[in-house]
């Protein structure tokens, strides 16, 4: 049959091998009916039965089942499974292609296999590295090199370029881990990426999430187009489609958080619950800083240690330390400055800055642009601008204090204002609606509606509709007015 041995010992050409040829070597041996098929040299090397135009160059100890047109260069104790046509081990130690792999490729390393018994894995690779595993019935899938590094059972167009102890889960389609140590990709999350780093997790059954690079950072199950692009110890929980952490250390995003980001910086937190989930969110850096559960479209942009509470959509905090947007405060605005606080459901609210400033529940709409240790209790459209210490005392809505120092409005005395000075009050002992006092000093409007003291210093009026321009002034009487000095305006 025109089959042929040229030199060596203890070498055998099976019957029906027509055309088959060993070049020399030591005990090698091809099977019956292994048609056209070559062992250039080697020792104890062995191509089975029926292994149609398959090679082996040489080496030791190689065994070739039934695989048709396959091909093994040279190393030691290679082996190519049963119906793995088509398919080559060039060289290196102990390698492997099992059960039916065709068109598979080894090319060199230590321990590296493709497939299992009994499944179908077609055109799969192993460059080289060492005990480097394709699983089976994985297609078109690929490992450059590395060591431990692992693709599951059932995978497509997967692919792990090198690194130590990368892992690729089951069923999962068109998803690569590039290099690095210990990066993980589970199970049926499709075309999804690890750049590098360590001890990267990306979660089962997401689709498109990447994770750049860094150390310890975990994209939960189920989360589709998510993103960590570097950092440490960083977190997106499960069901956060589109989420992002730029980089930092520490920083979480919580479950069913959607399209929401935290840029970067330190042990900052968008939380969620599975019953009030934290979507369209974005913190930009900072450190230990929160936003609850519920509240959509919230951001902070910086500082330290600043919250926006449970459910409060839309709410905003700029930057500084230590600010607190509470529960339900929908679209409340805090833009910088320390320790500053809007109370919960003061929907609408603002702080612009300064500090220790406090807005108190319920206040619909009340202001502070900035100053220090101001109070506007539960009254609602009331508003700050500046100063030091002032204050509008629950139920004084639509009232103002423009500036100065210790001026307050009391009382629920509405639609009232004081535009500056140093202690003025309106409304000491009832309400006092309509009231203003433009500036001065220690003037007050102690009960009166509709009363107007234009400036001075010590003026007091408790008569409504009554009037001041000057000083020390007092009126008592109704439409009574005073101008000058220490006038007192009485009867009714």
């Amino acid at each position: 049959d025109y089959a042929s041995i040229l030199s060596g010992e203890s070498n055998a050409i099976g019957t029906g091998a027509a055309h088959s040829f060993i070049g020399s070597g030591i005990g090698n041996s091809i099977g019956n009916n292994a048609t056209q098929s070559v062992i250039v040299g080697g020792w104890d090397i062995d191509i089975a039965a029926s292994a149609v135009q398959s090679a082996i160059v040489g080496g030791t100890s190689h065994r070739m089942a039934d695989a048709d047109w396959a091909f093994i260069g040279g190393g030691y104790i290679h082996e190519m499974a049963a119906g793995s046509n088509f398919s080559t081990i060039t060289g290196g130690k102990e390698n492997k292609i099992l059960g039916n792999n065709e068109y598979s490729f080894v090319g060199g390393g230590l321990t590296n296999a493709i497939g299992a018994t009994s499944t179908i894995t077609t055109y799969s690779s192993i460059v080289g590295g060492q005990t480097n595993i394709i699983g089976g019935s994985s297609t078109q899938s690929f490992i450059g090199g590395g060591a431990l590094n692992n693709i599951g059972t059932s995978n497509s167009y997967t692919s792990i370029i090198g690194g130590y102890d990368n892992n690729i889960g089951n069923s999962t389609i068109g998803s690569s881990i590039l290099g690095g140590n210990i990066n993980d990709i589970g199970s049926g999350s499709d075309n999804s990426v690890v750049v590098s780093g360590y001890d990267n997790n990306i979660g089962t059954s997401g689709d498109g999430n990447v994770i750049g690079g860094g150390y310890l950072n975990d994209i939960g199950n189920s989360s589709d187009n998510a993103a960590i692009v570097a950092g440490r110890d960083n977190n997106i929980g499960v069901n956060s489609d589109g989420a992002i952490i730029g980089g930092g250390y520490n920083n979480d995003i919580g479950d069913a958080s959607n399209s929401s980001v935290i840029a970067g910086g330190f042990n900052n937190n968008v939380a969620s619950t599975s019953v009030s989930a934290t979507s369209y969110t974005s913190m930009l850096g900072g450190m230990d800083n929160d936003i609850s559960n519920g509240s959509n479209y919230a951001t902070v942009v910086g500082g330290q240690d600043n919250n926006i509470g449970t459910t409060s959509v839309g709410a905003f905090i700029g930057g500084g330390v230590t600010n607190t947007i509470g529960n339900g405060v929908n679209h409340g605005f805090i833009g910088g400055g320390t320790s500053n606080a809007i109370g919960n459901n003061a929907t609408q609210a603002v702080i612009g800055g300064g500090w220790d400033n406090d807005i108190a529940a319920s206040a619909v709409q009340a202001s502070i642009l900035g100053g220090t240790s101001h109070r506007i209790g539960d009254a609602d459209w009331a508003s700050i601008g500046g100063g030091h210490s002032h204050v509008i005392s629950t139920g004084s809505d639509i009232s103002t204090i423009a500036g100065g120092q210790f001026n307050t409005v009391e009382n629920a005395s509405t639609h009232s204002s004081i535009g500056g000075g140093f202690t003025n009050k309106i409304g000491t002992t009832a309400t006092t609606d309509y009231s203003t006092i433009a500036g001065g000093f220690t003037n007050t409007i102690v009960s009166g509606q509709y009363s107007a003291i234009l400036g001075g210093s010590n003026n007091s009026i408790t008569g409504a509709h009554g009037s001041i321009i000057g000083s020390t002034n007092t009126v008592s009487a109704t439409n009574g007015t005073a101008i000058g000095i220490s006038n007192s305006v009485s009867g009714n």
